[in-house]
C-alpha cells in the first residue's frame, strides 16, 4: 500500500516555514513517496507537456501538482521524478517520443521497445552514442518485437554494424503470435534460436 499526499489548497506560510526547516534528505524521501512509480513510465503521443521538438511525454498528475508548489519543491520534485523513475520509450518506424530534452540527463533507467528494422536500428545506435541527451544512463533494457503475422526471419533487417551500450543492459527478444504447424515446430525453433543468437551478437552491453 502506498500513501500519496497532494495539496488541495494553499498550504500557507506555516507549511513553508516547516518545509524549509527540513534537510534535503528528508525532503527527497517525502517527495519520493509521491513521485516514484513501481512500473516504467511510458511515452505517449498526446499530452500537454512537450519538448522543444514538439514531442510529448506522459507525466503523472502528482508531478504536475508538485511543480506548482513553489520553486524549492518544484526543483526537488523534478530531480526525484526523472532520476528515480524507469522510463519506457517506444520506437516505431524510426520515431520515438522522448521526455523533455532538459530532463534527459537526469534519467538513469530506460527501456527501449523497438523492431529489428533499419529505421529502428538507427534510433538504437543514437541511444548507444548518447546523442539524444541521455548521457547518464546506467541501466537499459532493449526489447525487440515484430508484427505477429511475420516470422522473425522474414521481418529481420540486420544493422549495418554492432551496437554497443556502455552501461548495464539486458536484451529481450519478444515472442510473436505467428502460428506454426506442429510438424514445422522443431525447425522453426532451431531457426529462431539461430536468429536470436545473431541479434544478441549485434547488441551488447557493458555489464
Amino acid at each position: 500500500m502506498s500513501l500519496t499526499v497532494s495539496p488541495t489548497g494553499d498550504l500557507g506560510d506555516a507549511f513553508a516555514v516547516g518545509w524549509n526547516k527540513l534537510s534535503d534528505e528528508i525532503k527527497l524521501r517525502i517527495l519520493s513517496c509521491n513521485l516514484l512509480s513501481d512500473d516504467p513510465l511510458h511515452s505517449k503521443r498526446l499530452h500537454d507537456a512537450r519538448d522543444n521538438l514538439g514531442r510529448s511525454y506522459t507525466i503523472r498528475p502528482e508531478f504536475d501538482k508538485h511543480l506548482a508548489m513553489g520553486a524549492d519543491i518544484a526543483r526537488l520534485a523534478h530531480d526525484v521524478f526523472y532520476r528515480g523513475n524507469h522510463f519506457a520509450l517506444f520506437v516505431r518506424n524510426g520515431t520515438v517520443f522522448l521526455p523533455p530534452s532538459a530532463s534527459r540527463s537526469l534519467i538513469r533507467e530506460i527501456t527501449i521497445l523497438a523492431s529489428p528494422t533499419e529505421e529502428d536500428w538507427f534510433v538504437l545506435e543514437q541511444f548507444s552514442k548518447r546523442a539524444n541527451g541521455f548521457v547518464n544512463i546506467w541501466s537499459i533494457v532493449v526489447a525487440l518485437s515484430w508484427p505477429g503475422h511475420y516470422s522473425l526471419d522474414e521481418y529481420l533487417h540486420p544493422p549495418q554494424h554492432a551496437i554497443h551500450f556502455a552501461c548495464n543492459g539486458v536484451l529481450r527478444v519478444l515472442n510473436n503470435s505467428l502460428y506454426v504447424q506442429p510438424h514445422q515446430l522443431r525447425s522453426h525453433v532451431e531457426r529462431r534460436e539461430r536468429l536470436e543468437a545473431s541479434i544478441r551478437s549485434w547488441i551488447t552491453f557493458t555489464n
